[in-house]
C-alpha cells in the first residue's frame, strides 16, 4: 500500500534499512528465480531431535541453470537442523488422477548424482548464520 504523505512523523530506522539492503534486496533482484512454480518445492526443517520446526520455512526453486534455496526462521529464537526431502507435491497423472511425490534436496535443485562432482554453494545470509551441508545433497 502506498501513501501520498506520511501520517506520523517518524524517522527511518537505518539499521532496518541496511538489513533489508543486505538480506531482502538480493532476493528481490532475483525474483525470476522464485516467481515460477514448475520447480518450486517446500521442505520440512528437522531439528536434531527429529521434530519438524514449523517456524522455519525452507523452499527451493530453479530457473534455467540458476538454483535457489531459501531458509527463513520466522521466530526470534535459535534453531538448528537439516532439510533432506521435500513435502509431498501433487503431480498430475492420467485424467484426473493425482500422485504425490517427494524429491530429495539434490533432485529439487537439479544437481547431478555423481560422487565425483562438486556443488558450490554461495550463501547470502546475515553474519552469524552458518548452514552446514554434509554428505550427498
Amino acid at each position: 500500500m502506498e501513501y501520498r504523505r506520511a501520517y506520523w512523523d517518524e524517522t527511518a530506522d537505518e539499521w532496518l534499512i541496511k538489513r533489508h539492503e543486505r538480506e531482502i534486496f538480493p532476493l528481490v533482484r532475483k525474483r525470476y528465480l522464485f516467481a515460477e512454480v514448475a520447480n518450486f518445492l517446500l521442505y520440512d526443517f528437522y531439528t536434531p531431535e527429529g521434530y519438524v520446526n514449523e517456524d522455519v520455512y525452507a523452499y527451493s526453486n530453479r530457473s534455467g541453470d540458476e538454483r535457489g534455496l531459501v531458509l527463513y526462521h520466522n521466530k526470534y529464537a535459535e534453531t538448528r537442523g537439516w532439510i533432506r526431502i521435500s513435502t509431498p507435491t501433487p503431480v498430475k497423472g492420467y485424467g484426473d488422477e493425482r500422485n504425490f511425490v517427494q524429491k530429495s534436496l539434490g533432485e529439487g535443485l537439479g544437481l547431478r548424482n555423481d560422487p565425483n562432482a562438486y556443488t558450490i554453494f554461495r550463501i547470502k545470509s546475515a553474519p552469524g548464520i552458518y548452514p552446514q551441508l554434509s554428505g550427498a545433497v
